[in-house]
């Protein structure tokens, strides 16, 4: 397969597939956007803990969390979203479109249609949670009584008569907003001024949810559910003794809380009854469109409600920077990356096997998902057998970049310093390469046909016998994926956007309309090709011609892409990324 190098550094290797693919590149590269009508690439796990969540229905939602985490579902799947960068503790979504998060340092981050943008607060406290009753009219809480005001125009500190953590914030109109936090603080916002709704206990509230002025349902340790109506703030019965991190509401009749341990309850008006744990995990955030329409987090988990049953709808793959990724079926996919990852998905969960190793793992070959073949640095190459990994070899004097395979008895790798190596079906060798060139990449139609391609724009051919040049550039890029379906259909992909294509007779550039470094490439036919590269960037060719498609990725590098059909294939790349194309 193949090895992705960045433009000025490194970035790990991946490797080729072992599938073919067949045709001509078209100098036209247009985007197309997702219909929605057919299969299409979405965030296939959590990469980072989640923290909060928020929409304005059913097809827009936004969750939000460490490390720059920010996800939208758009009511068929998961992408990625461009953002501020940090760690981020809460999202809130206007009625207009526009997008706010919060969290760490005194981060506000606005979204909007033409992008993001950093907005000073004025503090560098911790801001917990943010609500608003509409666009020009935005309550943001945090450490040491922190709240912050947007009218419209401008961001102001408020008074708040208390230097507690808040916790959370939430109204049901511009004149009636709760915020509660350390030590049952409970304050009100009556349109003029903040006042404290005197209490008794020092329990720590967690959050707060109210649909109407007369009504509001608050959170906190030790199962505590605290309700303020006309009546006053008096205590509900619940028979749980968990800690309670969140609650969202459809209706003063239709409400839920979630907390420690996965507890998830919901109230009918009249009592408030547990439902079954989807989780043991603790249960950060909830939110919803409808009581049939309900969100949950557990950090690296999240949870839908349908009405009738909670169902888990992503859940964490890893935080491993990925370099390949290699498909057997639906319930068999290989990745690896970083500190020794290979990690294994079995259709429901993604487990790490444990390399036994702390470096880069970056290429993936196989026949079966019970005889698998891994190649890293320093020579490493491990074998997978269906129960475990075990070591085959390791050799210091080089790196194994990639991998690809005629048959069981008849594997190929390259890697720095023109390193080949070949496996007969007893040992490893190392062959005569007569290049000195980093080669990144290797892929054939038989074992008398195999290329591997590389620094300085540098193409091998292995014809049985001997490797020898088959194309040199003029040294300013590096070739970092090679791929076809047949002698004479041949394409290899590298920085800058470099697309090259081999009809049997010569290599000849194809425009891919980008500047982006292209990483992986890889197909079902000659009528559907993927090539993923830098920044999200994924071209699809539907045997007419090249063309952007959504990726879903973001603003994140896609390093692999791999499948067995149209409608199954995965992509993978830094922070944990992993994609899968589907309907």
């Amino acid at each position: 397969m193949r090895l992705t190098t960045g433009v000025s550094t490194l970035i790990p290797l991946c490797a080729l597939s072992i599938m073919l693919h067949s045709s001509c590149g078209e100098d036209v590269v247009t985007p197309v956007p997702n219909d929605g009508t057919s299969s299409f690439w979405q965030v296939a796990t959590t990469r980072l803990p989640c923290e909060g969540v928020h929409g304005t229905s059913a097809d827009n939602v936004y969750i939000t969390g460490q490390g720059g985490n920010f996800l939208h579902f758009d009511g068929k799947g998961w992408s990625i979203v461009p953002n501020c960068g940090g760690n981020f503790m809460s999202v809130w979504c206007s009625p207009d479109t526009s997008v706010y998060i919060v969290g760490w340092e005194g981060r506000i981050c606005s979204l909007h249609s033409t992008g993001h943008q950093l907005i000073s607060s004025g503090t560098t406290n911790i801001l917990r949670d943010v609500w608003g009753s509409g666009a020009a009219d935005i309550f943001v809480v945090g450490a040491d009584g922190t709240i912050i005001n947007y009218d419209g125009a401008t961001w102001d500190t408020m008074t708040s008569h208390t230097d507690e953590f808040l916790e959370a914030v939430w109204g049901s109109s511009a004149n009636n907003v709760y915020a509660v936090g350390n030590f049952r603080t409970v304050l009100r916002f009556n349109g003029t001024a903040w006042h404290e709704i005197p209490t008794t206990g020092i329990e720590m509230l967690y959050d707060v949810w109210c649909t109407s002025d007369s009504v509001a349902f608050i959170v906190g340790e030790g199962g505590l559910i605290l309700r303020y109506d006309n009546d006053g703030l008096h205590e509900m019965q619940i028979d749980t003794d968990k800690k309670l991190t969140c609650v969202w509401g459809a209706s003063e009749q239709d409400a839920f809380a979630g907390g420690e341990n996965g507890v998830l309850l919901h109230y009918d008006g009249y009592v408030w009854s547990e439902m079954p744990r989807p989780t043991t995990e603790e249960i950060k955030d909830i939110w919803g469109s409808s009581g049939g329409d309900v969100w949950a987090l557990s950090g690296l988990e999240i949870f839908h409600y349908n009405g009738a049953e909670w169902s888990n709808v992503l859940n964490y793959g890893t935080h491993y920077r990925l370099s390949d990724v290699y498909v057997f079926s639906e319930t068999d996919v290989f990745t690896v990356g970083d500190n020794g990852a290979v990690i294994y998905y079995d259709g429901t969960a993604w487990t790490d096997l444990m390399s036994g190793y702390n470096y880069w793992f970056s290429a993936i070959w196989g026949t079966a998902p019970n005889n698998v073949y891994f190649g890293g640095r320093f020579g490493t190459i491990l074998h997978y057998d269906g129960i475990g990994l075990s070591t085959v070899q390791v050799d210091s004097s080089y790196t194994v970049d990639a991998l690809w395979g005629a048959s069981e008895q008849d594997i190929f790798g390259c890697g720095f310093n023109g390193v080949i190596l070949r496996y007969t079906g007893s040992v490893w060798n190392v062959m005569e390469s007569n290049t000195s060139e980093r080669l990144t990449c290797i892929w054939g139609t038989s074992s008398h046909n195999v290329y591997a391609a590389g620094s300085n724009e540098t193409i091998m051919r292995f014809d049985g016998a001997d490797w020898t040049e088959a194309y040199k550039g003029d040294g300013t890029k590096t070739f970092v994926d090679i791929w076809g379906t047949s002698p004479n259909n041949i394409y290899v992909i590298g920085w800058y956007g470099t697309m090259l294509h081999f009809d049997g007779s010569e290599w000849s550039p194809v425009s891919t309309n980008t500047d982006e470094s292209l990483y992986s490439i890889w197909g079902t036919s000659s009528r559907s090709i993927f090539v993923s590269g830098g920044s999200g960037t994924m071209l699809h060719y539907d045997g007419t011609g090249w063309r952007h498609i959504p990726s879903s990725a973001g603003y994140l590098n896609i390093h692999d892409v791999h499948g067995i059909s149209d409608d199954c294939a995965y992509a993978v790349g830094w922070n944990g990324l992993i994609l899968r194309y589907g309907p």
